[in-house]
């Protein structure tokens, strides 16, 4: 049995996340692990939506414990082996949108750069949201550095499409 955190878009303010969010968990709970949806606060929170939330309030297993970015999001080690980041867009580099911009500052989250050495990251269903990654250089290379840290990615096509995997392995 792993202990397994699952990072998605936090707030579940997205249909897709939450249905993602509950999928994940339920099938990882079916086949014997405990996992948990790691509790990533953003301002994103702030405007809570019950079409959404109500769902993911009553349906999605969340940590007690909060965190507010990359370095407070390291407690979450003592609690878990593996960690899973997953759902549409999670790695979209934000310049200039006003959709993401709660990511700002956070962008670094959804590449589980603060699992600890020796901890497995796997990727589900993750993507950069876009044909073409428009990400400046020292972002696409940081990009391409946490993402040969993974030990298993699945993603969406268009994430196949922008190169930057190409790049990572």
């Amino acid at each position: 049995m792993k202990r397994i955190g699952i990072l998605n878009f936090p707030g579940h303010m997205n249909q897709g996340a939450s249905l993602t969010a509950y999928a994940l968990q339920k099938a990882l709970l079916e086949m014997g692990h405990v996992a948990e949806n790691l509790h990533l606060r953003s301002n994103y929170l702030v405007v809570k939506n019950p079409r959404y939330t109500d769902f993911a309030d009553k349906n999605i297993v969340m940590t007690k414990t909060d965190a507010w970015g990359e370095y407070s999001m390291q407690q979450y080690n003592k609690d878990f082996d593996t960690f899973i980041v997953g759902s549409d867009q999670v790695w979209r580099h934000i310049d200039g949108e006003t959709m993401f911009a709660w990511k700002t500052n956070l962008e670094q989250c959804f590449y589980l750069g603060f699992a600890e050495p020796g901890k497995r990251r796997i990727a589900m269903a993750a993507s950069f949201g876009r044909n073409d990654y428009s990400a400046p250089d020292s972002v696409r290379m940081r990009s391409a550095e946490e993402l040969r840290r993974f030990a298993a990615v699945s993603c969406t096509a268009r994430a196949t499409q922008c190169g930057c995997l190409a790049t990572a392995f």
